[in-house]
């Protein structure tokens, strides 16, 4: 997952210099694995149920709702993560 991460970093905004930086990097790893899981719990828990495709979309939306992202614009977003993340929006 190293290498999709930091594409999805860079897509942000995130500069090569502060992927290169050991500590940092390992935070930003660290909050993606956190992320991803806590969207396969939500999931696992949303796609059981018998109708396989509402499942999907029943974890779609929670998945929307735990992490606060429904209706935000992609800027949004990008700011939302810099901030998270302590990158100085430029």
């Amino acid at each position: 997952m190293n290498g999709r991460i930091k594409q999805l970093a860079a897509e942000v905004g995130i500069s090569v210099e502060y992927l290169n930086n050991t500590k940092q990097w390992v935070l930003i790893e660290a909050l993606a694995e956190r992320i991803v899981g806590e969207c396969m719990a939500m999931c696992k828990t949303s796609v059981g149920n018998a109708d396989y495709n509402t499942g999907r979309l029943h974890c779609l939306e929670n998945i929307k709702e735990h992490f606060g992202v429904d209706g935000m614009s992609t800027e949004d977003k990008k700011t939302l993560i810099k901030e998270l993340l302590g990158v100085k929006n430029d």
